[in-house]
């Protein structure tokens, strides 16, 4: 479980350090899409295909918690 932390950058952080797997996700709506990626490398890669900065990369915890680490 995600412990309690006195920021969410630290709390971030730690998820980010401690990740299951990354996701990145483009789009809204309907032509929303997602990406789940073992690496974070392995998902800045699949953003950088599209090199317009609209890839939001998350890193996500053994218990589901999120982060939002970045887009790209």
């Amino acid at each position: 479980m995600t412990p309690l932390f006195e920021s969410a950058a630290k709390r971030d952080a730690w998820i980010e350090a401690n990740a299951e797997y990354f996701t990145a996700i483009r789009g809204i709506g309907f032509t929303r899409t997602r990406l789940e990626a073992t690496t974070k490398a392995e998902a800045l890669s699949y953003a950088a295909r599209f090199g317009d900065g609209q890839t939001m990369i998350y890193a996500v915890a053994p218990d589901g918690a999120s982060a939002h680490i970045c887009n790209h």
